[in-house]
């Protein structure tokens, strides 16, 4: 009796060892994979750490000529070190945020870094981060205001009519945020801080630009029915034809912090072998998407959806630009927006009738430093004062005007309607 008890007190002690070496993550075996700090990543952590061994496999098996699947099994019997972008202070940032929200339901949050790292990942119940889910109004800078103002069909202050396109279900579509319609021609910029989803249709109707854009995103897109006005009922109201994750998202919406520059949010930075030699260092492959250009004065759109007033204002940071958006439908609500540091992508169900992610995202992100507390205005962009009611260059007569943002070529004539 005496010797299995110590064979039982033997063997505990060794699953214990094994626990802690892998940093008590069960799953990945032995994977030793540490976060930015050097600490193994923990059971807290494990989530992160089953996304970290995936990206690890792919770099391994790219580097050493492995098969993703040796190069796998090797990580998870602990033969390389793993350095992770993990970030505790990003994550506890995160934690608190959603602490201080009550009866949220489900959750998913992922904030990237400024190199498009993925730093932090949280999920009320695992998954919720990395599973996807129907994006509704968050896709819309990505569908309709990046691709239109890249094409050059549209400007930041190209008017659009404020009324329904079309009945559906004997229902007045699109249906805007406030449920009602103005019937008078609103700008861009109006259409994007107030989320009018007028305005995202009819510019989209106008331009026609989205589906390629998508494609060239690497977002699947397939609507339920196969012709125009469902084509463009799903991709002005992300309700049909495309799911996306918060990770996902995160890393779509760094596009427009990263110069038009798209990055995989991938979680490893470092991977040496058990001599220390390093087999893989560096940052994620950037693809350009988007001209620098086009990025600018999507975030000058944006950043009108956290300005006092605007559909997303409880996103706004004190003295730090945010540009982002609000989606919300049956499968819950978003807020996916970025600052000169980071992305991050804030979804949760539909427990709450409210949507929350905007407040969640302000709470953390202003816990994180920032070197800089606004998106560069310099480059081919220029300011030039607009008129509101024409969308053109403000002339003598105007009485309705904003400041607005363009490139030589989009730069819209002076108005001539009050002569």
């Amino acid at each position: 009796m005496r010797r299995k008890n110590i064979i039982a007190l033997i063997m505990t002690l060794m699953l214990t060892l094994q626990l802690l070496l892998s940093g008590g993550c069960s799953k990945v075996g032995s994977f030793k994979a540490t976060d930015t700090d050097g600490k193994p990543l923990g059971e807290a952590h494990a989530e992160y750490a089953e996304l970290a061994l995936k990206d690890a496999a792919e770099i391994l098996a790219k580097e050493t000529g492995l098969s993703i699947k040796k190069a796998e099994k090797q990580l998870k019997r602990g033969k390389y070190n793993v350095q992770t972008a993990f970030d505790p202070a990003v994550y506890s940032a995160l934690e608190e945020a959603v602490k201080s929200e009550e009866d949220l339901g489900e959750l998913g949050c992922a904030v990237t870094d400024e190199n498009g790292l993925l730093v932090a990942i949280l999920s009320a119940e695992k998954g919720n981060a990395t599973t996807a889910v129907k994006p509704y109004g968050a896709l819309t800078p990505l569908s309709v205001y990046a691709p239109a103002v890249e094409s050059g069909k549209a400007t930041y202050s190209s008017v659009y009519t404020d009324a329904p396109l079309l009945m559906v279900d004997n229902q007045k579509w699109p249906a805007n945020p406030n449920g009602s319609y103005t019937m008078k021609k609103q700008t861009l910029a109006t259409g994007a801080a107030q989320g009018l989803s007028t305005v995202a249709a009819r510019c989209l109707e106008e331009t026609d630009t989205a589906e390629a854009f998508l494609e060239k995103l690497g977002i699947a897109f397939k609507p339920a029915a196969d012709n125009q006005d469902a084509l463009l009922k799903a991709l002005t109201d992300g309700d049909d034809g495309t799911a996306l994750s918060p990770v996902e998202m995160a890393g779509y919406y760094r596009l427009f912090g990263n110069s038009g520059r798209y990055v995989v949010p991938l979680t490893v930075e470092v991977i040496t072998d058990r001599d220390g030699n390093i087999i893989y260092e560096g940052l994620p492959e950037e693809t350009v998407i988007l001209q620098d250009s086009t990025t600018r004065i999507v975030n000058r759109l944006l950043v009108g959806t956290t300005a006092k007033g605007g559909v997303a204002e409880a996103a706004a940071l004190t003295d730090i630009e945010v540009a982002g958006t609000v989606g919300s439908g049956k499968e819950g609500h978003w807020f996916a927006g970025v600052t000169p540091a980071y992305s991050c992508a804030v979804w949760h169900d539909a427990t709450s009738s409210e949507n929350r992610a905007p407040a969640i995202f302000a709470k953390a992100l202003a816990k994180l430093p920032h070197t800089t507390n606004s998106f560069s205005s310099t480059g081919d962009v220029f300011q030039a004062v607009f008129c509101k009611e024409s969308g053109m260059l403000y002339s003598k007569g105007c009485t309705k005007m904003q400041m607005g943002y363009y490139t030589a070529e989009t730069r819209p004539a002076p108005c001539e309607g009050h002569k």
